[in-house]
């Protein structure tokens, strides 16, 4: 505004912006923040994928030092090559339980995924075989062995004898004085007088040999029916959780000639080799096994409507046989990765079994 009266002013009205500017301001700004949206969702999805494929990775790794790290020990305390393949027998809190083969590992061919079942002892006196010095009647429940030393009440002691079933049963007292071992029903892992479990009608004679396994360890590994890696412990009769997403377990056994110590070859549990006999047993030197771990993201479909993060199964090892996923109608959604190792069976391998 002019103040003076000797000037001519020209004056001119202040002005905002037109309607036409602010719209173009607000489409400007629309379209920037729609780039930077774009650009977090695709950061978010590359992210929840690498996370995703990082756990898997944890997982798959986790599953196999497991499974491998039972299967190097397994065997332990199986002192005597006769005793493989045994039919042992067993009684939980009065019931009978399946009779389980006594080997060092047992696989089973499933449809899709492969069940492993590892024994061994964790007693540092498993390897010490005992016998037994007076007959054993069914009905008995005292033992009388030729040394107790380093058994202990709560052991787990699996009693054989050529030509009859095993029976796996409990330590609940030690007497060092004659020496003799009692096994009483006060254990849930020995049913009254030992009626269910012992061979009839005479039980064990003089002679027979008895294996201390102290904390037996008789585990096997599955996947259920959620993709998880679980481990079902038969001495605790407890399941335990490992890792999830894992999909699929394969193993072979690694088979040696007759008297050697060198695989030849590898070969499902199917057949002969679903319940080899004792002979057969003795020639597992090894295991090869495959674990299948899972991203839990499930990936989006492609514009066509189809997913493709994973169009092919992957294999269980080079040049063996594809994966079964059929079992999930959306298993291309997921990515996969395999690990896989060979377990020698070392207590196989040192004691020549």
């Amino acid at each position: 505004m002019c103040h003076t009266p000797y000037t001519t002013c020209s004056l001119k009205s202040a002005r905002g912006f037109s309607l036409v500017e602010i719209m173009i301001g607000v489409a400007i700004g629309l379209l920037t923040i729609l780039v930077i949206m774009q650009l977090f969702v695709d950061y978010e999805g590359q992210k929840r994928t690498t996370t995703s494929g990082a756990d898997a990775q944890g997982n798959g790794q986790i599953a196999l030092l497991t499974m491998e790290r039972d299967l190097r020990v397994a065997g332990y305390g199986i002192a005597d090559s006769a005793a493989l393949g045994c039919k042992t027998n067993s009684s939980y809190n009065g019931v009978t339980q399946p009779a389980r083969p006594l080997v060092p590992v047992r696989i089973t061919d499933g449809a899709r995924s492969d069940t492993v079942r590892v024994l061994y002892s964790a007693s540092s006196h498993g390897a010490i075989t005992r016998k037994i010095t007076v007959d054993h009647p069914p009905q008995s429940a005292v033992i009388f062995i030729n040394s107790t030393v380093g058994m202990a009440p709560d052991d787990l002691v699996i009693a054989f004898e050529p030509g009859k079933d095993c029976t796996l049963m409990q330590v609940t007292l030690v007497d060092n004085g004659l020496p003799k071992l009692h096994h009483q029903s006060t254990s849930p892992w020995n049913p009254p007088g030992g009626q269910n479990i012992f061979p009839k009608p005479n039980g064990y004679a003089k002679g027979a040999l008895l294996f201390n396994f102290g904390s037996l360890v008789d585990r096997t590994y599955r996947v259920d029916a959620n993709k998880n890696l679980e481990a079902f412990d038969f001495s605790t009769q407890a399941t335990e959780v490992l890792a999830d997403n894992i999909v699929n377990i394969q193993a072979r056994y690694g088979i040696a000639p007759a008297g050697s110590q060198s695989v030849i070859e590898w070969v499902d549990a199917a057949g002969v080799w679903a319940d080899p006999p004792p002979a057969d047993i003795k020639r597992i030197k090894a295991v090869r096994i495959a674990v299948v771990a899972r991203s839990s993201l499930r990936e989006k479909p492609g514009p066509d409507g189809v997913c493709n993060a994973t169009p092919v199964a992957p294999v269980s090892w080079p040049g063996g046989p594809k994966v079964d996923l059929t079992d999930d109608p959306d298993w291309q959604c997921h990515r996969y990765k395999v690990y896989e190792t060979i377990a020698p069976l070392r207590n196989v391998l040192w004691a020549n079994l």
